[in-house]
């Protein structure tokens, strides 16, 4: 039944044929009603899921288009007239905590046996920033002023607060090379110098140690994981000949040291050789001899564990500081990044061919230019460090 309502003729409403002749047959409204609607109802729900079926096939249509381009799940990035770089926003990868790691100096207010004052202030601004920043690792004393300098049980129990504040694994490196200023000339003999490094290593690692008594019985324990053996050896002066280290010497020395500190503690990593630079197999930095500094203690540690059947390097640590003209050379500064895809699987390689087996790699000390040079922008350097860091990680 349909009602037609016609302006032109008042009210007048009208029924048709089909409808009386059912009337007539004693067919009520309702029924009427009913049999008229049904078809209505129907078409509406046909439209409708007309309508839904056409969005979903566009929706599908979209989706299918962005997996078929995988430009729906990039980021397009392009930073002033550099290239345009695209980001994969569906790739993730596992990332060792110990990739983020600074080092550490001595706490202000603490003396070193030598009489050398810290520097550092151990703040809460200090321990919530590294917190905050994720390091895992914190590396002491931090550099050159271990060798220059004689740590005190103070100053080491001040890091070891720190680790705990900060809730991070250490890396202490042992003295290497003396005498210092002020006497202490039992420092100029090797024997001296590792007894005062396995002491330490007692000191902080076993909570029975005879030196964890006393002012020192309070001192929070925290273990120290990694150690290493001297900073930048091929820098220093040997003690023993009054003459700079040579490999052969380091290597010496450095048996007698990692046999000591996994003595005091078996479960400590020692790391090495820690040399200033490391520019890849064959390529140095060479000694007085023309020894590769790599190469031969490599070779020279592994030719020791193999003869001994021991384990004496956990890990081989190196520094690495580049260009000392950045700011005037900024496109091969920042292409220079792309040597790390090719330095680190190559010194796999050599560790693997000299030890027999792989070990971690540490880069403990890293900077866009040497000391007293001059620094790229801080931009230039932003980018660097962003770069390097995400290269590292991939690696």
């Amino acid at each position: 039944m349909f009602i037609r309502n016609d302006v032109n003729r008042g009210s007048d409403t009208r029924i048709s044929t089909n409808d009386e002749q059912r009337m007539g047959s004693g067919a009520g409204w309702k029924e009427i009603e009913k049999q008229r609607s049904f078809p209505t109802w129907r078409r509406r729900l046909l439209v409708l899921l007309s309508v839904l079926l056409l969005v979903a096939i566009i929706l599908a249509g979209v989706r299918l288009a962005a997996g078929a381009s995988d430009t729906n799940d990039q980021l397009f990035v392009h930073i002033g007239n550099q290239q345009v770089v695209s980001l994969d926003l569906r790739q993730s990868l596992p990332i060792n905590p110990a990739t983020l790691g600074v080092n550490v100096f001595p706490e202000v207010g603490t003396n070193s046996k030598d009489n050398a004052y810290g520097f550092m202030p151990y703040s809460p601004p200090l321990t919530e920033g590294l917190r905050d920043a994720q390091v895992a690792l914190l590396r002491f004393p931090g550099g050159a002023w271990g060798e220059e300098h004689y740590l005190s049980l103070d100053q080491l129990s001040a890091f070891s607060t720190l680790l705990q504040q900060v809730d991070a694994e250490g890396m202490v490196q042992v003295r290497l090379s003396g005498p210092i200023n002020g006497g202490y000339t039992e420092l100029t003999d090797i024997g001296n110098r590792v007894i005062i490094a396995s002491r330490w290593v007692s000191f902080l690692n076993n909570p029975r140690s005879e030196l964890y008594t006393g002012r020192y019985g309070h001192v929070p324990y925290h273990p120290i994981k990694y150690w290493s053996v001297g900073n930048e050896p091929d820098t220093l002066i040997n003690p023993s000949t009054g003459q700079k280290y040579t490999v052969r010497d380091y290597v010496q020395d450095f048996i007698q040291f990692s046999l000591a500190l996994h003595r005091s503690d078996p479960t400590i990593k020692v790391f090495g050789p820690e040399i200033s630079e490391f520019y890849g197999p064959g390529a140095g930095p060479a000694d007085a001899n023309g020894t590769l500094w790599m190469e031969g203690f490599l070779k020279g540690v592994g030719a020791y564990e193999r003869a001994n059947n021991v384990t004496l390097l956990d890990g081989v640590s190196f520094h690495r500081t580049l260009f000392t003209n950045a700011a005037q050379t900024p496109f091969a500064f920042l292409s220079s990044i792309g040597e790390w895809n090719y330095l680190l699987p190559a010194l796999h390689q050599l560790i693997a061919q000299n030890l027999k087996r792989d070990v971690p790699i540490a880069v403990t000390a890293i900077n866009t230019n040497p000391p007293n040079q001059q620094a790229p922008s801080r931009g230039l350097a932003a980018l660097w460090w962003a770069d390097t860091l995400g290269t590292l990680m991939n690696q």
